[in-house]
């Protein structure tokens, strides 16, 4: 069975028995149907590319494992064709980041020039901080995220790290997806546990 592509459905819809068919093939870590939702994601990302070119790469991955992670959960009910479902997706995580992205930039004027290049106090304390919070975030993952992120230090490729693991690349992409998410979260609750500890000790 071919896999769908964004120009075959500018002639007609795919049928809902195509798009069972292709969730099917995504839970199976089937290459070509994923290639195909890729497709579909970077057609939808093309409006966003200039405002959020340094983030296309981590957006496509966010989309692809949220699809699969839909399907797998059956949270795709078939009220809209799978392609236009993913291409909501993408508008929805695009605007979210740009609403981020907003929020970062928004920095006061009578502030922007008045770093120097030696850090204060407190921001050494900071830094302190994080590094103790990698750390022991590092040491909570399984052993499988290590070794992924370990391959992923040493350059090796998606293709590379899926060939030396003997599983599909969409299934590996999925797993260091799932191995950053749980680093996050981590980080997160580690992080606002240790704060106030630095915040009392640096006046």
């Amino acid at each position: 069975m071919p896999t769908p592509d964004p120009q075959r459905e500018a002639q007609g819809p795919s049928s809902e028995l195509e798009d069972a068919a292709l969730a099917e093939r995504l839970l199976a870590g089937d290459a070509e149907a994923f290639a195909g939702v890729r497709r579909w994601v970077r057609g939808a990302l093309g409006p966003y590319r200039r405002r959020l070119a340094a983030d296309l790469e981590d957006l496509e991955q966010e989309v692809v494992v949220a699809l699969v992670e839909t399907l797998r959960a059956g949270r795709f009910e078939g009220r809209s064709r799978l392609s236009t479902y993913v291409r909501r997706m993408v508008h929805y995580r695009c605007l979210n980041r740009l609403r981020t992205l907003r929020r970062r930039e928004m920095v006061d004027v009578d502030d922007a020039g008045l770093e120097d290049g030696e850090p204060t106090p407190f921001e050494r304390a900071r830094r302190r901080q994080e590094l103790a919070v990698g750390l022991r975030v590092l040491a909570e993952m399984p052993a499988a995220c290590r070794e992924l992120w370990a391959m992923i230090h040493r350059g090796l490729s998606y293709d590379a790290m899926a060939e030396r693991l003997h599983v599909a690349a969409g299934t590996l992409r999925v797993r260091v997806h799932r191995c950053r998410e749980k680093a996050l979260a981590a980080r997160d609750r580690l992080g606002s546990s240790d704060g106030n500890a630095v915040e009392g000790r640096v006046t």
